[in-house]
């Protein structure tokens, strides 16, 4: 849909006909590069190998549609043509569905990209543990990223690789702290390993019971999310980490530092 004039009031119209469309995706711009996207609050077909396989090798005759696929084909394109640096900026609102077009993305590249050592694999590994250690429930969002941050994924420039990616990091993380101790309204949660260790088969090591029994979980009277499975969810996370080669020593330390900001969270009764 091209617009003649372009102003707050139009576009949002224009949104608002292809959200009812189921059409969540919508470019903004002659070069397709800003893509506006709108939470639909529900499952639709419009990702998986059909769709990698579309994006990642377009007709030259053909205008592609708009896709968090076609924004990756198009900066990984551009990478490998220019032999130049690549971003990708998504921001928005709490709920806005900046995680899940950040795992779109990195999905696609790893489909396209691939690697000889499985590193793209780990890469996507690491949704669930960063979903665990930085998604809370708010008002507005069962999984709301109460995070930022910069990642780079790196490619090999020549030889045999050339164009596979060689690795990936996080350079800068930025974290609600706050949110593990103060400043949550009613109806909300703390991150969401919290939970997921009081309801998980270490729970008892680490002497960790239900979350209403803990301060900093209880206070805001909402313990459980009917969206949620905490204890399936640690599950995820624990392969997770196994599958990023984090040691059984590591992984206990990790755990168990959660479960004692947990118990300093409670006052110690005096005699």
């Amino acid at each position: 849909m091209l617009l003649e004039s372009i102003d707050a009031a139009l576009i949002a119209h224009c949104l608002r006909h292809r959200y009812k469309q189921d059409a969540i995706y919508t470019w903004v711009g002659a070069d397709h590069s800003v893509l506006v996207s709108v939470n639909p609050f529900k499952r639709l077909p419009i990702y998986g190998e059909k769709q990698l396989a579309e994006y990642s090798m377009p007709s030259p005759n053909k205008l592609q549609s708009p896709h968090t696929y076609a924004i990756a084909n198009s900066a990984y394109r551009a990478m490998c043509s220019d032999k130049t640096s690549q971003s990708i900026l998504i921001s928005g609102e709490s709920g806005a569905g900046k995680t899940e077009a950040t795992k779109q993305c990195l999905s696609f590249l790893a489909e396209v990209a691939g690697s000889q050592s499985g590193v793209e694999q780990r890469i996507l590994q690491a949704n669930p543990v960063l979903e665990a250690f930085g998604n809370a429930k708010t008002l507005r969002n069962d999984n709301s990223s109460r995070f930022g941050r910069w990642m780079e994924v790196h490619f090999y420039q020549s030889g045999l690789h050339e164009g596979q990616i060689a690795g990936a990091f996080v350079e800068n993380y930025l974290l609600e702290k706050s949110r593990v101790v103060a400043q949550m309204q009613q109806g909300e949660r703390s991150y969401h390993i919290f939970y997921q260790l009081c309801r998980s088969s270490w729970a008892p090591s680490l002497s960790l019971g239900e979350p209403e029994g803990f301060t900093y979980l209880a206070k805001t009277g909402c313990t459980s999310v009917p969206s949620v499975d905490d204890a399936s969810d640690f599950e995820e996370v624990l392969q997770a980490l196994h599958a990023m080669s984090f040691s059984q020593e590591a992984i206990l330390w990790l755990f168990s530092l959660c479960a004692t900001v947990l118990h300093l969270g409670n006052p110690t009764p005096q005699p």
